[in-house]
């Protein structure tokens, strides 16, 4: 997070993204694959000799370089005039000129094992009986129904979901260092 002075010398957060630099790696199209999609890698320095030959292989037929992590993005079918997308082209942070808002996908901030309250975001009781705040209680009926129902709130894992938070406002992006302001 860092902040920005408008012309009116208003302040405004925004959080600076990198994105890139990218190649693809593959396309693919509903003629061969039922579907339109492009395969993007992240060039980051990775060796060579880390990948399995399966990927070197992959990656060799588009003459990418080895990349860190490959996601796959859905993409419209080229229309006419449109220029066509082909694997080996780079996708650097100039395609957000248009773009208004953006959808930022991200994971978030583990936590690991946690109390049942807080996973399971309930407000806690009055601090008057401390001792009663972590107790767990009762998790369900005895003779009937037998069973504790699906979706009971209890402990466990906490964190390191996939978030998306969508429309965020892009500011403005520079070219020169691959990365964006959003």
């Amino acid at each position: 997070m860092t902040q920005v002075f408008d012309e009116k010398g208003d302040v405004h957060p925004i959080t600076v993204l990198q994105a890139g630099p990218c190649v693809i790696t593959q396309l693919k199209t509903a003629a061969r694959d039922g579907y339109d999609a492009a395969q993007i890698g992240l060039v980051e320095f990775v060796k060579a000799s880390r990948m399995t030959k399966a990927q070197n292989g992959h990656l060799k037929k588009s003459e990418a370089p080895p990349v860190k992590v490959i996601k796959e993005v859905d993409v419209e079918a080229a229309t006419d005039g449109a220029a066509e997308a082909k694997a080996g082209d780079r996708v650097l942070v100039d395609i957000f000129t248009d773009a208004k808002f953006v959808d930022v996908i991200g994971t978030s901030k583990g936590r690991g094992v946690c109390r049942r309250g807080k996973e399971a975001q309930v407000r806690r009781r009055s601090q008057v009986a401390r001792a009663h705040v972590q107790v767990q209680g009762s998790i369900g009926a005895s003779s009937f129904p037998s069973r504790v129902f699906p979706g009971q709130r209890m402990p466990g894992h906490f964190g390191t979901d996939q978030v998306t938070v969508r429309n965020l406002a892009h500011s403005r992006h520079r070219c020169g260092r691959e990365s964006a302001d959003g």
